[in-house]
């Protein structure tokens, strides 16, 4: 319906922006797959400029910084879960055009290399070291982990669901938990996290599990998001 507004507007330039900071072709790839299969069906196709993944735009690590700062300040966790949306393990090794690299190796995305830059798990990773600097977190005091698993196939670890009992287990009373794949709370953020994952938690022995908030509609970060289109 957005298209075919802008068709009829007349617009001749469209830049598409899937709202995904880590790239993953079924994700960003299909979003703009579905762009491009619209476009095509016109006769006078207009120029259409895609915004590429930014999981380490200078705005979108401001925002989540501005907007996560406070509220750990205020929960006071005894440690900081990022938990990133999942991927099936072949998702990430396809996008490794080397071969030998991505899942490889235990540390294969501790840095990112010609190899992997591409590589969804290598850019959640990258996210997370860029908060934890921001936040002014130490070794220990967080994790990155995976979650929404589905069906039999081996997804991307470690599992959210699976380590909630593990960091119970080892003390931490309370925890916080970003979702720095979403820019906008949804049912991943607000039933998978806020609810199912805080009462898991509370099962395995932990206190108070805090959901930070996404962006959402921050000041903030819709700033950031301009400047993001408009070097598109």
């Amino acid at each position: 319906q957005a298209m075919e507004h802008l068709y009829n507007a007349g617009v001749e330039r469209i830049v598409a922006v899937p709202l995904f900071p880590q790239y993953s072709s079924a994700a960003n790839g299909s979003a703009l797959e579905r762009v491009y299969e619209l476009a095509s069906e016109k006769w006078n196709v207009p120029a259409i400029a895609a915004v590429p993944e930014f999981y380490d735009d200078e705005g979108f690590l401001n925002a989540w910084t501005e907007v996560a700062k406070p509220k750990l300040e205020e929960f006071k966790p005894d440690h900081v879960l990022f938990s990133y949306h999942g991927l099936p393990e072949t998702q990430v090794t396809k996008s490794d055009d080397s071969g030998v690299h991505c899942l490889k190796k235990d540390n294969c995305c501790e840095t990112l290399v010609h190899a992997n830059r591409h590589c969804y798990r290598a850019q959640c990773i990258a996210t997370t070291r860029s908060l934890v600097e921001r936040l002014g977190l130490k070794e220990g005091e967080y994790t990155s982990t995976f979650q929404s698993r589905l069906g039999r196939d081996p997804w991307i670890k470690p599992a959210t669901d699976e380590y909630l009992p593990v960091i119970a287990g080892k003390g931490v009373k309370r925890l916080a938990v970003l979702c720095p794949a979403f820019v906008t709370d949804c049912l991943e953020t607000l039933e998978e996290i806020a609810i199912r994952a805080k009462e898991d938690f509370l099962e395995a022995g932990g206190e108070d599990l805090l959901h930070v908030p996404c962006l959402n509609d921050s000041p903030v970060w819709l700033d950031a998001l301009a400047n993001i289109i408009r070097r598109a």
